[in-house]
């Protein structure tokens, strides 16, 4: 678990955070749930749904595009990955070139 000067938490403390965020978020009945978050916490559930070692989580994070959509499914503990980093919205030849990464 490296540390960064300067750093606010670990890597671990963040797993853990997002980890948390995620059971409060499908702790429902709703068949549908909307979170909108930013590309470290969308690259980090990708990882952990993947079942990937930390490592990828920054590969992941590295390839999402700004205002991609990653889809999740989940029943009871049940948590898979569905789609990642699409952009239909930037179909058109005009919309790929205001595509940008994180």
């Amino acid at each position: 678990d490296a540390a960064f000067d300067g750093a606010s938490e670990t890597y671990a403390d963040f797993a853990a955070r997002v980890e948390a965020a995620r059971e409060f978020a499908t702790d429902t009945q709703a068949k549908r749930v909307l979170v909108i978050s930013s590309g470290g916490v969308i690259g980090q559930m990708t990882a952990t749904a993947l079942g990937a070692p930390a490592r990828q989580m920054m590969q992941l994070n590295l390839q999402i595009k700004n205002t991609a959509m990653t889809r999740f499914m989940f029943s009871g503990p049940m948590f898979s990955l569905h789609e990642f980093n699409a952009t239909p919205h930037f179909a058109s030849a005009a919309g790929a070139k205001l595509l940008s990464y994180s």
